[in-house]
């Protein structure tokens, strides 16, 4: 069985983190050299990724949740 809470904990507070701060260093290098478009685009890149994988990985957890509530919910009902 796939352990998907320990997936989303790794993603959220192991590598989110550090991706956040190298391109965090990536966008002070480039925004003091001038750049302003690449560093906006590179942030709305970032924040759209990590928000698809964060979304992925709740919608799996949401999804593995329902399928569990409809399969074992006709087995909840009292037999006649």
């Amino acid at each position: 069985m796939i352990n998907f809470d320990g997936i989303q904990k790794i993603l959220l507070f192991g590598v989110l983190p550090v991706i956040a701060v190298i391109i965090g260093i990536v966008i002070m290098g480039r925004a003091s050299g001038g750049q302003w478009s690449k560093v906006v685009t590179t942030v709305a890149i970032f924040l759209i990724g990590a928000g698809i994988a964060v979304g992925a990985i709740t919608w799996i957890n949401f999804s593995g949740g329902l399928v569990n509530t409809v399969v074992t919910a006709p087995s909840a009902l009292p037999t006649k």
